[in-house]
């Protein structure tokens, strides 16, 4: 159970350690190649979990490490630019991010299902294999769409040195500082103090933080305890599984139409308060129709409001940042 609990968590612990860098990427490189090359990373890391399944715990761990900082930079690159997309039409925000979400979680009806059958049939290892396949697939997907990121000024005076250079004729742009060519994390960790000074931002950093635990004991906990509770089989987990991704592909449509109509966050209140009380009610049944009505409740009602979210942050982020 630990060493499951290690090898799964392994990823998050990656994407905690370089969001906030990939992030200042997205807004200085571009979205683009976070993507690519993010997805890339991912590649290799299920190719590399299949080559060393047999060679220990440290081994598949390293893996597990490289596909969490993969993930987190095309996570980063593509959640800008899908801002940036929807900036176009900020008033389908909510419905376009639906859209984005339902093909997302469609995978979760099959996925887990599709991926038992075939673990048994061709062994485990060849099903990181395909994954590997699959995911390098998105990365030449990714190449093929054009940069979103709309290049601006470096600093507010950057302005008028350009016009004094151009009128200058043979004068070249002045060289950065110091500071400016040594310091570019304390510059980061400027630039981001306003917004986390917002009381909006820490509030979802905080949703953000309870999401990302509540997936691990969902991944981990919840796992084992179907299984000691009422003895779930490997069908059943896989059932489990593409419950939640038939709640969400359920969910994300009425979701985005009621955030059409509701405030942000009169929908995304009550539907976190339901999903949360639901999934802490999963510790105290041990049936499975008591089991998979607790959790289809808890991601219905996580699904819902995934579109309003979704249109609150990028609202509440400021374009300047």
């Amino acid at each position: 159970a630990a060493g499951t609990g290690l090898l799964i968590s392994a990823p998050a612990f990656a994407r905690l350690a370089v969001n906030l860098p990939l992030g200042r990427l997205a807004d200085t490189v571009g979205r683009k190649p976070l993507m690519r090359w993010g997805t890339l990373m991912t590649a290799a890391g299920q190719f590399g979990t299949g080559l060393v399944m047999t060679s220990g715990l440290p081994a598949v761990l390293g893996m597990r490490l490289l596909i969490g900082a993969g993930s987190a930079s095309s996570m980063s690159g593509s959640s800008a630019m899908m801002q940036d997309l929807t900036d176009r039409a900020p008033q389908h925000r909510a419905q376009l991010m639906a859209f984005q979400s339902f093909v997302l979680s469609g995978v979760w009806v099959a996925g887990p299902m599709l991926g038992g059958v075939l673990a048994e049939a061709y062994g485990v290892r060849n099903n990181f294999y395909l994954a590997g396949v699959g995911i390098g697939l998105c990365s030449l997907g990714y190449a093929q769409l054009p940069e979103t990121l709309q290049l601006r000024q470096q600093r507010p005076g950057a302005g008028s040195s350009d016009g004094g250079v151009g009128g200058g004729g043979g004068a070249t742009a002045p060289s950065p500082s110091l500071s400016e060519r040594t310091l570019p994390v304390q510059r980061a960790i400027a630039a981001m103090l306003p917004l986390l000074r917002s009381s909006n931002v820490q509030a979802l950093s905080a949703l953000a933080a309870s999401a990302s635990l509540g997936q691990g004991c969902f991944m981990v906990v919840l796992t084992l305890h179907a299984r000691e509770a009422w003895g779930a089989s490997p069908a059943d987990l896989g059932a489990m599984f593409s419950l939640t991704g038939i709640s969400a592909v359920a969910g994300m449509p009425l979701g985005s139409w009621l955030a059409a109509r509701t405030g942000r966050k009169a929908l995304i209140i009550p539907g976190l308060v339901l999903s949360h009380i639901s999934f802490a009610c999963l510790a105290f049944v041990d049936t499975r129709e008591a089991f998979y009505a607790l959790l289809l409740l808890s991601s219905l009602s996580s699904a819902v409001i995934g579109p309003a979210l979704g249109a609150f942050t990028a609202e509440v982020l400021p374009r300047t940042q």
